[in-house]
């Protein structure tokens, strides 16, 4: 029988996950970092912020790469499975996702694919040793993404007619590529320089939503690796975590208006497996 997960369930699944995570890539000698909301989180509020309710890090490209190469079934952590489109060709997303095999979430996307409640594993990139370069890579890499998303995302009654419309178009555009073709591409595109590691500037590319100047990252940043609590856990971010913060979103120290409190992500969620340990998500 499925169960409704709320939004604190979803929480203590996701740190879960990110717990088993963190002391598979101790153990295997992998980096990686805190990301997005989830670093805003560690830094502002050592936890989740309040309304939000994921989690996600990002890893350099080589370290991506290997955990892809390494890790197997239930090798992370128990109910625990890496996801990507490098191990299973049916995945349809560019970044990977560590997930709870006893959990189902249902995404608006047109592709056949279950997964469960997540993490999102985000590759760092080697851009460019000039600014303008790497702006350019990242919106090139934004235009695969944004094809990707077009083939994927369905038409919903829910959406604006206007939109929908605009979406079908769209698609007819894309209609003789395939997902496994455009993520295929982007991959390359994206490892193309991973083993210039001296380069100035770094960034993600797969699986962003937009192109502007705030997505390229100074590699002096991540240089050093420091721990910051979380949800009463130490966790890595990158050693000048407030200047990355700040260049991707202005004063991240202030709160945003109450109406803009709540969280941007349109799934649901369900526990599909009876745990033996059902306190395993409590601590």
């Amino acid at each position: 029988m499925r169960k409704r997960l709320d939004s604190e369930q979803l929480k203590k699944i996701e740190f879960r996950l990110l717990r088993d995570f963190d002391a598979y890539c101790q153990k295997n000698g992998l980096t990686y970092w805190l990301a997005y909301g989830t670093l805003i989180g560690a830094i502002r509020h050592e936890g989740f912020i309040p309304w939000d309710d994921d989690i996600d890090v990002m890893m350099p490209r080589k370290d991506y790469d290997r955990l892809c190469e390494m890790a197997g079934e239930n090798e992370i952590g128990a109910h625990t499975r890496l996801l990507s489109h490098k191990t299973d060709r049916r995945y349809y997303l560019p970044q990977g996702k560590i997930i709870d095999t006893s959990t189902v979430v249902k995404e608006h996307v047109t592709v056949d694919y279950e997964i469960g409640v997540n993490i999102d594993i985000f590759p760092v990139e080697n851009l460019a040793d000039d600014f303008d370069e790497a702006l350019n890579r990242i919106r090139k890499a934004y235009r695969y993404n944004q094809a990707l998303q077009i083939k994927i995302v369905r038409w919903r009654k829910e959406r604006a007619f206007v939109r929908n419309l605009e979406l079908m178009a769209a698609k007819l555009v894309f209609l003789g590529r395939s997902v496994p073709s455009i993520l295929n591409r982007l991959d390359s595109f994206c490892c193309e320089r991973k083993n210039r590691d001296t380069m100035k500037y770094i960034g993600v590319m797969a699986g962003i939503v937009g192109a502007d100047e705030k997505r390229v990252y100074e590699a002096e940043w991540f240089r050093e690796t420091r721990m910051v609590p979380f949800e009463g856990q130490l966790f890595p971010v990158p050693g000048n975590a407030e200047e990355l913060l700040t260049r991707v979103y202005g004063d991240y120290m202030k709160l945003p208006p109450e109406s803009e409190r709540v969280t941007h992500h349109d799934f649901e969620a369900w526990q599909t497996e009876n745990k033996e340990d059902e306190g395993e998500t409590d601590k």
